[in-house]
C-alpha cells in the first residue's frame, strides 16, 4: 500500500469522525450572542458592604468598573463560552451578557462569587507546639469534609455553622490574615489527587517570602484555608515551603475546583453582588439574517467552486473536495472544542477558506510551471508543492503569529474572531498540503487523468507570462496612494469616526408590552425614526413581551422629556403593559449605562496589531534574511508597511462615510480592520516569497528593480485569482444583503474594499517600497565608492523569465564554444573556407501528448 494511499484512508476516517461531530447532534456548534442570544444578568452592588463606599461616586465608579473587568474576564472561563459582555448600568449595577450556557445557575455562581481566598493562622487550636489553645479541632473523616471545634461551651461545624467558625474560632477582628489571594499567581490549576478535586495554586515573589517565613516558624500548627468566609482546608503544617506552591482541597466536585481555578486567576471581586434580574434574550441580528448570511455564503462557495474548476480543470474540482472536507473540519473542531462563533468568527471563516483557497492557487499554477519545464506528473506535483510551500508557511505562520496577539489582548469579540481564524488557518495549510496533495498524486494511476488539457497546461507547453512594467511608475502608484489614502486620515484626525452605540454611554430602558408576539423589527424602526444611536434586544420573561432599548444622543444619555416622548412613541403602536395610575405608560426601569466596547479593549486591540507588526518583522528579517538579518528587516517592514496602509485606508474610508452618509462603526468594524490586516500580510507574503526564490537563482546583469518585476508578473494571475475566489464570497454577501436590507451591510462593504486595497498594496506597493529601499541603499554604496548612480531602481526591459533563461542560455553556450575552440592561426592567402553540413530536423509524431 503506497503512502498516498494510506493518506487517503486517513483523510476518510478523519472525515468520518468530523462528520459525526458536526451532525451527530451531541457536539452541536455553540452561538454567539449576535446569533443565538443568551443569558442576560443585571447585577447589583451590596451597598450593605463595609467595602461600599457610601459617599464618595468617583471611588464607587472605579469599584464598579475594577469588579466589571473581572467578571468579563470570568466569563472567558466559563466552559462552553467564548465571547460575551459586561458592561456598567448607573454607578452600582453591571450588565452581563452570556452567549448560551449548558448550566445558568452555575455560570451565575461563578460570575458573582466574590472568591475572597483567605489564608489564617489558627492560634487557638489545641497543638502539640500550641498546648494552652482555646478550640479543640477534629479533622474530617474519610471521605468527608467537615471539620468539628468545641471549647468546652460550644460545638462548631465547618459545614453548618461557617460563619461561626470565622468569627469566632478564628477571631477575625483580631486575627489578620497571613495570606489573600492577592498574592497569587494567576496559574490556579484545577487537579486530581488522593482521588480528591484539589486546586494548585502558587503566590507571587511576595506571597513566597510571607509563606515560607510563617511555615519556618509554624511547623506542626495549623493554617487554615477561607474561601468567602468558609473554611475549605485546615492542614498542619509538616515542613518550610520554600517554592511558593500550596494546593487547596475540601470540593465536593472537579467542576468546583475548576470554577475557583478560574476565579482565582481572574481575581477576587471587590465586593459582592446581588440579582436583580436574569433573562433570555434573542439574537440582535434575528434567525432570518442568519439565514441570509449562510445562504449568500453557500452560493459565494458554489461560485468559487466553478470558478476553480474553469481555471484548474482537474485540480480546480480537487480543490473543491479540500474546501468542502476544510469546512467539515473547521465545524467538527469548533464542535469538539466548544468554540463560540459569532458574526465576527463567521468573518475569520471567509478569510480562512481565501486562504485554502489561496493556497490551492498557489500549488496549481507552481504545478503548472513544473509541467511546461517538461517534468512527469508525479515529480511535478512534487515539485510543485515543495516550491509553493514555503510562501504558504510563511504567511500563514504570521497570520498564525497576529492571531495568538489578538487572542491575549483583544477584546471577546475580538478573541472570538482571532481563535476562529487561528484554527481555520492551521486547518487550510493541512487540507491544501496534505488532502490536496493526496488526491493529486492518486490522479497519477489513472492514465486516462494524464492528460495536459486537464491540468490547464497551454498548448503551446510554455505558461503564459506577463510583460508588465510594475515597477517603474511606481511613483504614479504612491500618488493614487496619497489619493486614497491622505483625504481619509484627514477627515479621521478632523472629524473622528462616526462610533455606533456600542462605542457611547448612553440611557437603557426595560420596557413591558401587553402583546406578547411584538416583533425586534418594529420596536427598532420606532426608536430609528428618533434616534440614529440605538439598539434593541428582545426577550419574553413570564409569558411577556420585553424590550432593552439603549439610545444614546451626542454621545450621552437622554433627558427624561427626550426619554418620555420615546415612551409615548412606541406606546402609540406596541401597547405598553405597565401604566401609571392616570393610565401613561411607564418603563420598568431607566438607567444610564456605560458603552459596551471600552477604551480599553479598544486600546488593546490596537496594542495587539502593534506587537503583531513588530513579531511579523523580526520572523521576516529571520525567514528573508538572504544576506543576513538586517537585509531581513527590509521585507519585514514593506509587509507592515503595506499593512498599515490598507488598514488606514478602511478607516480614513469609513471616516469619510461617516462624516457624509452618516455610516457608523461598531464592533464588527473592528473585526472588519483585523480581517483586512490578515489577508494583507498573506497577500504580500507570497509575492515576497517569489523575490526569495529569484534571487538564489538570479540572471546576469539583471538588476533588484528588474528581479522584483518579474516576480510580481509570475505572481500577478495567484494575486488575481485569490482575491477573485475571496470576492465572490463577500459580493455575494453584500448583494444578499441589500436585498434582504440587511444590518450587515457596512461591514461587508468594508470587507470587499478592504481585498481589493489588500490586493492593490501587495502588487502596486509593498515590492515598490522595497526596490525604493534597495536602490536607496546601491545608490549610497555607489556615492560613497566614487561611481555614479546605479540602475538598480530601474527595469530597463520587461522580459519573461523565459525569454531570460533563454538568452542566458546562448550566452553560456557561446561562451562555453569560445572557449573549447582552438585558437586559429592567422589567415594566408591558402586559406580554405569549409561549410559544416546541418541535420535534418526530425517530424513530429502527431500522437496525442501526455506527461
Amino acid at each position: 500500500m503506497s503512502k498516498y494511499t494510506q493518506l487517503f484512508i486517513l483523510i476518510i476516517a478523519l472525515a468520518i469522525v468530523a462528520g459525526y461531530l458536526v451532525f451527530g447532534g451531541k457536539f452541536p456548534i455553540k452561538k454567539g450572542l449576535d446569533i443565538a442570544g443568551g443569558m442576560r444578568v443585571v447585577l447589583e452592588a451590596d451597598k450593605t458592604s463595609a467595602d461600599w463606599p457610601q459617599n464618595d461616586v468617583n471611588a464607587q465608579r472605579d469599584l464598579m468598573e475594577k469588579a466589571r473587568k473581572i467578571i468579563e474576564t470570568r466569563i472567558g472561563g466559563i466552559q462552553g463560552v467564548s465571547e460575551g459582555k459586561a458592561y456598567l448600568s448607573g454607578n452600582d449595577k453591571i450588565v452581563v451578557e452570556i452567549p448560551g450556557v449548558k448550566d445558568a445557575d452555575k455560570a451565575l455562581d461563578t460570575i458573582k462569587n466574590t472568591a475572597q481566598l483567605e489564608f489564617y493562622y489558627m492560634k487557638d487550636i489545641q497543638t502539640p507546639q500550641n498546648p494552652g489553645g482555646k478550640w479543640n479541632m477534629s479533622a474530617p473523616g474519610t471521605g468527608s469534609d467537615e471539620y468539628f471545634f468545641s471549647n468546652g461551651n460550644v460545638e462548631l461545624s465547618s459545614v453548618k455553622d461557617k460563619e461561626a467558625i470565622y468569627d469566632q474560632v478564628i477571631d477575625v477582628k483580631n486575627n489578620k490574615a497571613i495570606l489573600t489571594g492577592a498574592y497569587l499567581m494567576p496559574n490556579a490549576q484545577q487537579a486530581i489527587a488522593n482521588n480528591q478535586p484539589v486546586v494548585n495554586i502558587e503566590f507571587n515573589k511576595e506571597g513566597k517570602v510571607i509563606f515560607r517565613d510563617f511555615t519556618k516558624k509554624h511547623q506542626q500548627e495549623i493554617l487554615a484555608i477561607f474561601l468567602n468566609k468558609q473554611l475549605l482546608t485546615a492542614p498542619t503544617i509538616q515542613a518550610v515551603i520554600t517554592d511558593g506552591h500550596a494546593q487547596i482541597s475540601g470540593f465536593h466536585s472537579l467542576e468546583e475546583a475548576k470554577n475557583l481555578a478560574s476565579n482565582l486567576n481572574s481575581g477576587a471581586l471587590p465586593i459582592s453582588f446581588n440579582v436583580v434580574s436574569r433573562d433570555i434574550v434573542e439574537p440582535t441580528i434575528g434567525t432570518g439574517a442568519l439565514n441570509d448570511v449562510i445562504m449568500a455564503g453557500a452560493v459565494g462557495l458554489i461560485l468559487v467552486f466553478i470558478f476553480m474548476v474553469i481555471v484548474y480543470r482537474l485540480p480546480g474540482f480537487i480543490s473543491g473536495i479540500a474546501l468542502c472536507l476544510y469546512a467539515l473540519f473547521v465545524l467538527a473542531v469548533f464542535a469538539g472544542i466548544g468554540v463560540t462563533l459569532s458574526l465576527s468568527g463567521i468573518a475569520a471563516l471567509v478569510i480562512s477558506i481565501g486562504m485554502a483557497i489561496d493556497a490551492n492557487v498557489l500549488i496549481f499554477e507552481r504545478l503548472k510551471e513544473e509541467l511546461c519545464a517538461g517534468k512527469t506528473l508525479s515529480a511535478a506535483i512534487n515539485a510543485g508543492f515543495s516550491r509553493a510551500f514555503t510562501a504558504i508557511l510563511d504567511s500563514n505562520i504570521c497570520t498564525c503569529i497576529t492571531c495568538l496577539l489578538l487572542m491575549h489582548f483583544g477584546s471577546p469579540s475580538v478573541q472570538s474572531f482571532a481563535t476562529t481564524l487561528l484554527i481555520g488557518t492551521i486547518i487550510s495549510m493541512f487540507t491544501a498540503v496534505t488532502v490536496t496533495r493526496t488526491f493529486l498524486h492518486l490522479t497519477v494511476k489513472f492514465e486516462g487523468l494524464q492528460t495536459p488539457a486537464l491540468f490547464a497546461v497551454p498548448k503551446s507547453g510554455v505558461v503564459n507570462e506577463y510583460k508588465i512594467n510594475f515597477v517603474n511608475p511606481r511613483k504614479w502608484y504612491y500618488l493614487l496612494s496619497c489619493i486614497l489614502v491622505i483625504p481619509g486620515i484627514i477627515c479621521w484626525c478632523v472629524f473622528g469616526l462616526n462610533k455606533g452605540i456600542e462605542f457611547k454611554p448612553g440611557t437603557e430602558m426595560r420596557i413591558s408590552f401587553q402583546d406578547a408576539n411584538v416583533e425586534h423589527g418594529t420596536i427598532e424602526n420606532i426608536v430609528k425614526s428618533l434616534y440614529n444611536e440605538e439598539q434593541v434586544k428582545l426577550s419574553t420573561t413570564d409569558g411577556k413581551r420585553v424590550a432593552y432599548i439603549k439610545v444614546s444622543e451626542n454621545g450621552s444619555s437622554i433627558e427624561p422629556e427626550a426619554q418620555t416622548a420615546l415612551v409615548k412613541a412606541i406606546d402609540e403602536k406596541c401597547p405598553i403593559a405597565n401604566r401609571t395610575e392616570e393610565g401613561k405608560p411607564l418603563v420598568d426601569s431607566s438607567s444610564s449605562v456605560a458603552p459596551t466596547v471600552s477604551k480599553e479593549l479598544t486600546d488593546n486591540a490596537v496594542k495587539s496589531i502593534l506587537f503583531a507588526c513588530i513579531a511579523i518583522i523580526i520572523y521576516l528579517a529571520i525567514r528573508f534574511a538572504i544576506n543576513g538579518a538586517l537585509e531581513g528587516i527590509k521585507y519585514g517592514c514593506c509587509a507592515v508597511f503595506a499593512l498599515i496602509h490598507d488598514a488606514l485606508f478602511i478607516i480614513g474610508m469609513f471616516a469619510i462615510l461617516g462624516k457624509v452618509a452618516g455610516w457608523q462603526i461598531d464592533s464588527l468594524f473592528i473585526t472588519a480592520v483585523l480581517t483586512i490586516i490578515g489577508f494583507s500580510v498573506h497577500d504580500t507574503i507570497v509575492c515576497f516569497d517569489r523575490i526569495r526564490e529569484n534571487l538564489k537563482n538570479k540572471f546576469k546583469q539583471e538588476s533588484f528593480a528588474e528581479l522584483a518585476n518579474r516576480s510580481i508578473n509570475q505572481t500577478f494571475t495567484r494575486s488575481i485569482n485569490t482575491t477573485v475566489t475571496t470576492l465572490f464570497t463577500i459580493l455575494a454577501l453584500l448583494v444578499y444583503g441589500y436585498m434582504k436590507g440587511s444590518s450587515l451591510n457596512h461591514f461587508y462593504v468594508a470587507m470587499l474594499a478592504g481585498m481589493i486595497i489588500g490586493t492593490y498594496s501587495s502588487l502596486f506597493i509593498a515590492t515598490q517600497v522595497l526596490v525604493d529601499w534597495v536602490a536607496l541603499q546601491a545608490n549610497r554604496k555607489a556615492k560613497k565608492s566614487g561611481s555614479g548612480p546605479t540602475n538598480e531602481g530601474k527595469v530597463l526591459v520587461v522580459k519573461t523569465r523565459s525569454e531570460l533563461e533563454k538568452e542566458e542560455s546562448i550566452a553560456a553556450r557561446a561562451q562555453n564554444q569560445a572557449q573549447a575552440q582552438p585558437q586559429a592561426p592567422a589567415p594566408t592567402s591558402e586559406a580554405v573556407s569549409l561549410e559544416k553540413s546541418s541535420k535534418p530536423k526530425k517530424k513530429s509524431s502527431g500522437r496525442k501528448r501526455r506527461f
